[in-house]
Parts: C-alpha cells; structure tokens; sequence
C-alpha cells in the first residue's frame, strides 16, 4: 500500500528496501526517502539513479550515496562535487575521468583537507 510506505520511509528511508518495486519506482516515494538519506538510493529503480535533480539532492544530503549513482552521474561533475562537499569518501565513487581531474582533485582537498 503506496500510504503505508510513504508513512514507513518518513520514519526511516530503508523502509523503501521492503517496499515493491512498483512503490520504489514512484517518483514522490523516491524522493521522499531520498530526503532522508542519500544512502536511500541503494533502494530506488535503477531509472531515478539516473535522475540528475534526485541524485543531486541526494548527494548533497549524503555524499556517499554517490556509490549508487548510475556510471553517467558518477562521471558528472556538479554530482561529483556536491557530493565531495559532504564527505570526502565520496571521491572514491566518482568515475575514473573525474578522479584524475585536477579540479576534482583540488576541491577533494581542498574541502576536506
């Protein structure tokens, strides 16, 4: 039931690991799991990994739900670095290219000492 999972996911994203994968392909489910954690997008349908305006917000909540961001993404730069400003782990998910960007690079440094 798309109610009970709504009501489930605002007390804690993992809820949406149990939900079905018609309510994990709800774009209001998603994102509402994916404010509460970045992480949530290890749960979501493979298309919102793709999403660029849900995959930003959900980096910049927690960088590390960058590891789960589709291979396009992870080479995207503004994901790359939102998720850089919130955790330095997060440089380790980001594409090969982007890793050996010297801009990337500084800002990983720069950011998280």
């Amino acid at each position: 039931n798309r109610q009970i999972v709504k009501k489930a996911i605002e007390g804690t994203f993992e809820a949406l690991r149990f939900a079905g994968a018609q309510l994990r392909s709800d774009r209001e489910i998603v994102a509402g799991a994916l404010e509460q954690s970045g992480f949530a997008l290890e749960f979501v349908d493979e298309r919102w990994k793709s999403d660029k305006d849900l995959v930003l917000k959900a980096v910049q909540r927690d960088g590390e739900g960058l590891k789960w961001a589709s291979q396009d993404l992870r080479g995207d730069r503004d994901i790359v670095l939102a998720a850089i400003q919130d955790t330095r782990y997060a440089f380790q998910h980001a594409s090969e290219e982007l890793r050996a960007d010297r801009e990337v690079v500084l800002e990983a440094v720069k950011v998280n000492g």
